[in-house]
Formats: structure tokens, sequence, C-alpha cells
């Protein structure tokens, strides 16, 4: 079944307010494809690619500081990175007279992973602009409604730090377990609670929300799908890995998926969540949160803390993480106005419009 633009924004359980501020504003489709030289975009499905004067060297050099911890001798490289591709990259669009309604992205080849929100002129991106990424996703499933968070199951995980486990803790996701709970009202599963068990019977049942707070890896024993650590149910003070390969094979009911997930102690943590975020929206989430690269415990924290007060109010999930990025930005502790605190996470939908190429690859 296709879904047009409309039928996105306002889903199935849309207020009437909201129906009519939102009409007003379908979603901007933006093709990125980094294929073909030059690279391109399609702008609202335009046939006619508009080429992108970039260096892909500076987007691959872009990407590669912007995942690293600021220090002061990359910070001004990272700006002026940053100002030169939105110029290559995001200028077209700005030329085109979109006004600043939701922007949906697909992206091909090294674009697919590429933090559009991080590009700034007098502002950045992420500020201005509400963005979804498209993925793609199995077409039995794709009939998902958007929109506001339904009534249903929410829930919170966070199984670490108490107790014994071979990864090191992570002390605030249990402080952020609380404040998501009280905050949307969910069940929370903490500690030995919060099992690969647990979690499995709870994904076989429809859900409003799922927030897990925990460590995510890739390259475990002779799986290289990205993963999530739980605990293990025979073994509390264990630990159990919820793959992404096992996720896809799931059929999911279920709007909202967050990972605020951590990278695993031996740096591999890149991309693992947003893998772990594709997997969900694949196995049926109409909409999953992950994280393009390692994230800080404590920024993550707070970034958190705005995108669900935001979230509880206003129950956009686009508005919220615009918002969520601005409390950063415009915070009073200096370093986390660094694009590395609050670029990372993304939200991935499954992409509702025909298309004749991929869009994100399964990883």
């Amino acid at each position: 079944m296709r879904i047009s633009r409309r039928q996105f924004v306002l889903g199935s359980v849309a207020c009437p307010a909201a129906l009519a501020t939102r009409r007003s504003t379908p979603p901007t489709l933006l093709s990125f494809d980094a294929e073909p030289q030059p690279p391109s975009v399609r702008i609202d499905g335009n046939p006619r690619p508009v080429p992108l004067k970039v260096k892909l060297d500076d987007v691959l050099e872009y990407m590669k500081l912007l995942q690293m911890p600021p220090v002061w001798s990359t910070a001004s490289r990272i700006d002026k990175l940053s100002r030169i591709l939105f110029t290559g990259l995001w200028q077209a669009v700005g030329k085109a007279g979109l006004d600043k309604a939701p922007v949906l992205i697909r992206a091909t080849g090294i674009f697919q992973d590429f933090p559009f929100e991080s590009l700034q002129s007098t502002t950045y991106v992420g500020q201005s602009y509400r963005i979804h990424y498209l993925v793609e996703s199995n077409p039995v499933r794709a009939n998902r409604q958007m929109g506001p968070l339904p009534t249903g199951a929410r829930l919170v995980y966070a199984p670490f730090p108490s107790g014994g486990t071979e990864l090191p803790q992570i002390r605030a996701t249990q402080e952020e377990a609380r404040m998501v709970a009280k905050q949307m009202r969910c069940g929370s599963r903490v500690g030995q609670d919060a099992t690969a068990t647990q979690l499995r019977s709870d994904l076989a049942s429809p859900f409003a929300l799922l927030h897990i707070a925990s460590h995510a890896a890739s390259g475990l024993g002779t799986s290289q799908s990205p993963a999530i650590a739980l605990r293990n149910a025979s073994d509390t003070e264990g630990v159990e890995w919820l793959t992404a390969s096992e996720v896809r094979k799931m059929r999911l009911q279920g709007r909202l998926v967050v990972l605020s997930a951590c990278g695993s102690p031996s740096g591999e943590g890149s991309r693992d969540a947003l893998g772990l975020a594709d997997a969900f929206v694949a196995a049926g989430a109409a909409e999953a949160i992950g994280a393009r690269w390692m994230v800080d415990d404590s920024a993550t924290l707070e970034f958190m803390r705005v995108f669900y007060h935001w979230l509880g109010h206003n129950r956009d999930t686009a508005i919220a993480l615009r918002n969520a990025r601005g409390g950063l930005i415009g915070g009073t502790f200096l370093p986390y106005r660094s694009p590395y605190f609050w670029a990372a996470f993304a939200s991935l939908i499954a992409d509702p419009f025909p298309t004749g190429h991929q869009t994100h690859s399964a990883r």
C-alpha cells in the first residue's frame, strides 16, 4: 500500500487542530545520491537532479573528525568543513525556496550515515529543520502510521550499571531511565530485571514506546551484526546480546524505539546503535532513533531530558529532536555545543515512497 506524504505527516491518530496546521506543511523529500560524479540531490521528486559542488574527501574527513571527542586542535577544522559542506550539500535546498517543513532524507553511498543536522551557516541545519531518514523495509510491513504516540505499552530498559558484569559502568543510564519513566509514564526494567528474555517477551506485544539505555557493540563472536547488551535471565551477573539480525526476523507492532546506546568498550561503537535502529524499523517499528557514533554518557542524559520534555508535550519526534539539539547548542556548558555531542542521534523511518534504488543498507 502506498502512503502519501500527507498520510505520513498526519497519521491515523492526529487531532483535528493538528491536522489544520500540518496540511499546510507537507514534508519535503530529499534524495542524496553519492554514486554518480558529481554527486547530486533530487528535491521533492523533481526528475532533474541538482549537482552538488562538494568533494567527497571533505565529506569523509568531516565524518571521521566528528566521531571523535572534540579537542582544540580539531575544532576549527570541523567548523570550517561544516560551513564548506553546508554550501556544497544544503545550499541547493535553500535555493529551491522550500520552507522549513519536515524533511525526509533518502541517501546512498557515504551520505547514508551523514549527519546533515550538523551543517551550519548562521545556524545549524538541525536547529531549523525537522528531519527523518528513510530506510529500507519489508514492503509487507510498510503500512505504519506516524503521528503522535498512541496509547499502549511504554517501557524503558536500563540493564546497567549495577552489579558485576564484564562491561564498564555507564552511570547515567539509570538516572536516564528514571527520568524517561517519569516524563512518559513508562514501566521500567532496570538492572537485573532488564533481561534479553524479558525484552523478547515485551516485543511480542504492541507498544507505543520502547527506550533502551545500554551498551552497543558489533563483531561479537562469529556475528558481525550490531547488538545491544541486556542482562542474562539465567545468570544475573552475566550479559546477553540482542543482535540486529535477530531483531530483523521479528514482527513488531510498535510506534517508537529509542536506542540510547553507548559504544562497546573496545571502541567499536560507531554506527552500532544506528544499525540496531535500522533493524527495528525493518522488523515493523514505525520509527527508531539511534546513534551514528559512540555517544557521551552525560551529554546523552541531557539530550534525552530535553527530547522527552518536548515529546511529552508536543508528541512530535522530529520537533523533540530539533529542540534537544538546540538545548545542548544553547546550553550553558560550552563543550556540549559541539555537534559531536548532539548530531549522532537520527530518526529512521521506513521509506514510504516508491524508489528505483536502495536506501540504507543492512549493516
